[in-house]
């Protein structure tokens, strides 16, 4: 219980304070109060359960500082490498798409990736189409480029995979992909939960 109160004296503010002083009130009348020792308990339940909810806050307190930061990295751009692991940060009309290239297979006349297009929106967008360009160096002019359907549907805080024939370079030689200029056709948002009526 000593340690309990050590720990927190450091940061009380507001009902955490509250707590400490009462804990404190309560173990200097211990020794006279038979009813002493339950206050305790259920006090230190009280604080287990506070340090319970301060754990959930810092854990959604960082994973809004992740998407922050992914919103704050994003580029008109990116550049993605067979090579590479993790996802770059993409915007698009709407918002940040973040993609992924983690697959590439062989086709008679080239390669075939496949992308995962993650939508951080809080809606599905539509028609997503996009200038793919790509080659062997990702630091010499594309030698091949074309503008390419990329999904029907995204789904809102999702992930889609998209398949595109890239001809002309085999995975063995394939150093990049390159996509840019994307749009979107359309955005498909919940229905309302209720009609507001003059």
């Amino acid at each position: 219980m000593i340690r309990i109160i050590r720990d927190w004296a450091s940061g009380c503010s507001g009902r955490r304070l509250r707590v400490l002083l009462v804990v404190g009130a309560a173990l200097a009348s211990g020794a006279c109060d038979p009813g002493a020792r339950q206050r305790v308990e259920a006090l230190e339940g009280e604080v287990a359960k506070l340090n319970q909810a301060l754990d959930e806050q810092r854990k959604g307190l960082e994973a809004e500082r992740k998407t922050l930061q992914t919103f704050m990295s994003a580029a008109d751009a990116v550049t993605l490498k067979p090579s590479d692991q993790g996802f770059d940060a993409l915007w698009h009309d709407l918002g940040v798409f973040a993609v992924e290239l983690p697959i590439v297979t062989a086709t008679e006349k080239g390669s075939r990736v496949t992308l995962r297009l993650g939508n951080m929106t809080a809606g599905a967008v539509n028609n997503v189409e996009a200038k793919v360009e790509w080659g062997t160096d990702p630091d010499a002019p594309p030698p091949r480029s074309e503008r390419m359907p990329l999904a029907r549907t995204v789904p809102q805080g999702g992930w889609s995979e998209v398949a595109l024939n890239l001809e002309g370079v085999p995975p063995d030689r394939l150093g990049f992909v390159r996509l840019s200029e994307v749009t979107i056709g359309s955005v498909s948002l919940r229905q309302p939960t209720s009609r507001v009526t003059k």
